[in-house]
């Protein structure tokens, strides 16, 4: 078997479907924002109360930040090379940290209550499970570390670990070598 097939093989679905919630997430909170900048809390389908403010700017940077990591995990999907896992780990963990608090200022508005409208509840929801699916995305994209079939392995490697060279105990010296210079 091919090394990482299994990892890659849930890391598509997984891509497909965090980017497509990111990119909701991206465009409710603009409209919502753009609706509050306008003054118009009152409109039917946002509502509010005093922590939408701050939640709508975290979701716009959570959704901006997330879909930037979705394009580059993509780019690592493509290629599946550690070199391009480093820049998908990365840019991974600024997403959910900002997904993260998006996330606690969600459950915040929603323990605070009051009337908010259906595209505010709606991304509430998606911040939520994005942050799920988004820890779920990174734990994947460590996988390899803990067992290289999952994923590309980050860590030193032994010839034999790849099926190259000659094993550890082929390598071992018997003693009945002849001294050489280069060895």
């Amino acid at each position: 078997m091919i090394r990482g097939r299994p990892g890659k093989g849930l890391m598509g679905p997984l891509l497909l479907v965090d980017m497509v919630v990111y990119l909701i997430i991206l465009g409710l909170a603009s409209w919502s924002l753009n609706k509050y900048i306008d003054g118009q809390q009152s409109h039917p389908h946002l509502g509010g109360n005093s922590a939408t403010n701050y939640m709508l700017l975290i979701a716009l940077l959570a959704g901006t930040t997330g879909a930037v990591s979705m394009i580059v995990g993509l780019a690592h999907f493509l290629s599946w090379t550690v070199s391009s896992m480093a820049a998908a780990i990365s840019t991974a963990a600024i997403s959910w940290a900002f997904t993260a608090l998006a996330f606690g200022l969600a459950w915040k508005e929603i323990k605070l209550g009051g009337r908010r409208g259906k595209r505010l509840q709606t991304l509430e929801v998606l911040i939520i499970i994005s942050t799920l699916i988004h820890l779920l995305y990174i734990l994947l994209l460590h996988a390899g570390h803990f067992n290289h079939k999952y994923g590309p392995y980050y860590g030193e490697r032994r010839a034999e670990d790849i099926g190259e060279g000659p094993s550890r105990e082929a390598r071992k010296s018997t003693g009945n070598e002849p001294n050489r210079p280069d060895a």
